[in-house]
């Protein structure tokens, strides 16, 4: 209400300081939902809605709103739509799973770095790989995921997060009966 001057006129530097407090409530907002999600994913798996959804597309989607990307990072997004195959998924939770996994490769990534994404399938599978030329490895040496909540200190450009992302999407790929290899160069 207030941004939209229904209380009356803004100055330049007010609205500037709202504009900016607005857009930190939508983080938060963000962040407790990724929290409300973690905690859901183990209780209600039976009660989510598997339709036909077409992976290339959810991917494409969310390779979108993740560009223009800072830092001279480029990208690589090879997306071969699926022939007919439009396996049963919850796409909602796919757009969060690829939005966490997008946000940690800019996140992470060096300056002039680079993201590449492919999408590929046989008659049985569908495999997705995601691949950046990161500062760190999302895996700890024994190959598996972060603990929930826990980050590494070597993101030079000081972004913030609840160190709950590479666990969300861990939950997202069990909740659709996948498996995900995690692999450091």
């Amino acid at each position: 209400m207030i941004l939209k001057e229904k209380v009356g006129v803004l100055t330049d530097q007010q609205r500037k300081f709202l504009e900016i407090s607005y857009k930190n409530l939508l983080k938060l907002e963000k962040n407790i939902d990724n929290l409300l999600d973690l905690a859901e994913m183990g209780i209600q798996k039976a009660s989510w809605t598997f339709e036909p959804v077409d992976l290339a597309k959810v991917i494409e989607f969310s390779c979108t709103t993740v560009e223009p990307l800072p830092r001279n990072i480029k990208s690589d997004w090879k997306l071969t739509p699926s022939r007919t195959r439009k396996d049963r998924r919850v796409e909602d939770k796919l757009n969060q799973l690829f939005d966490n996994l997008f946000t940690n490769a800019i996140k992470y990534n060096r300056q002039e770095g680079r993201i590449c994404v492919s999408v590929e399938e046989d008659a049985e599978f569908v495999f997705t790989r995601i691949a950046d030329t990161g500062l760190e490895s999302p895996i700890n040496p024994a190959g598996s995921l972060h603990a929930t909540f826990s980050r590494k200190n070597k993101n030079p450009w000081k972004c913030k997060g609840l160190g709950i992302g590479l666990s969300l999407v861990q939950e997202i790929v069990n909740l659709h009966q996948g498996r995900s290899i995690f692999k450091a160069n």
